[in-house]
């Protein structure tokens, strides 16, 4: 990507600073996450919005996959030693030990 100019984008108190850019067609896709051959990739025309933070939107699921998975992980480990406990009491039982 490369900048060529810089604008505002939005009025008074919601004005912020705004780039006027080249970007390849592969560098779009990557930043949106949408790198993959499996996607359609859109065409932009000239005027189109085009949602190129759907990329962050992709890296916050992900961190939050992430969180949830450490959350189960040390719930799991916490009823581990116990689980184990009771699934060798069954094995016994269904052994005929008594």
């Amino acid at each position: 990507m490369k900048i060529i100019g810089t604008t505002k984008v939005g009025e008074g108190y919601h004005s912020r600073d705004a780039y006027v850019v080249i970007i390849s067609k592969d560098e779009l896709a990557r930043v949106a996450n949408k790198a993959g051959y499996r996607e359609e990739q859109p065409n932009p025309k000239v005027g189109d919005d085009y949602p190129i933070d759907e990329g962050f939107d992709f890296r916050a699921q992900l961190t939050d996959a992430i969180h949830k998975m450490a959350s189960a992980y040390e719930a799991f480990a916490k009823v581990a030693p116990v689980a184990a406990a009771f699934a060798g009491v069954v094995q016994r039982k269904s052994d005929g030990a008594a």
